[in-house]
């Protein structure tokens, strides 16, 4: 069974990341199932699979916590509902945490991250929080849902921005982190 596990690289006193395994991107060809789930998770919005990782996710979140539900939008601002958008609202409705999915927003679309490094300046001139729901967030601890950390710039720009607005702590859970191929 998959357990969360602390990404140490990118996490700090005010920002925790947690993964469930790592993946193996899609140009490698590989026939690691756990990649291979998260691509047809990703491309598909399978509802299986967004069952099993909501599930998977529930079972990590104590009952009774207090926490605002939050995504990495994609880096495509026409795309709303990516996958993992939904596996969040299966955990903040099942948990009953506090709504917060629509909170960051992506005001222009920037090349996907694994074909261009983007900087963190970069993915902050590029988002921006729904003003009518910053004070969602203050004094709160904000569980930040993406489903691939690659080199950690988008998500680590979404939870400054989140930070900025008076979130107390950051909690990342991102199904998968990718694999270092090469070193």
């Amino acid at each position: 069974m998959l357990k969360l596990k602390k990404y140490e690289e990118y996490s700090s006193d005010l920002v925790s990341i947690y993964y469930f395994d790592e993946y193996i991107p899609k140009y490698t060809h590989t026939d690691d199932g756990f990649s291979n789930a998260l691509l047809v998770f990703k491309e598909t919005k399978d509802v299986e699979m967004i069952d099993f990782f909501s599930k998977l996710i529930q079972k990590q979140i104590k009952d009774g916590q207090e926490y605002v539900v939050c995504l990495v939008p994609s880096t495509d601002m026409n795309e709303k509902w990516p996958a993992i958008r939904h596996v969040a609202y299966q955990v903040r409705k099942e948990k009953k945490l506090i709504m917060g999915e629509h909170i960051i927003l992506r005001n222009k679309t920037i090349p996907k991250q694994k074909i261009f490094r983007n900087s963190i300046e970069t993915h902050l001139d590029s988002l921006s929080l729904f003003s009518s729901f910053k004070d969602v967030i203050k004094n709160q601890k904000v569980i930040l849902f993406d489903d691939i950390i690659t080199t950690g710039t988008s998500f680590n720009a979404c939870a400054k921005l989140l930070l900025e607005n008076g979130a107390k702590k950051i909690i990342g859970i991102v199904l998968g982190k990718t694999k270092k191929l090469y070193k």
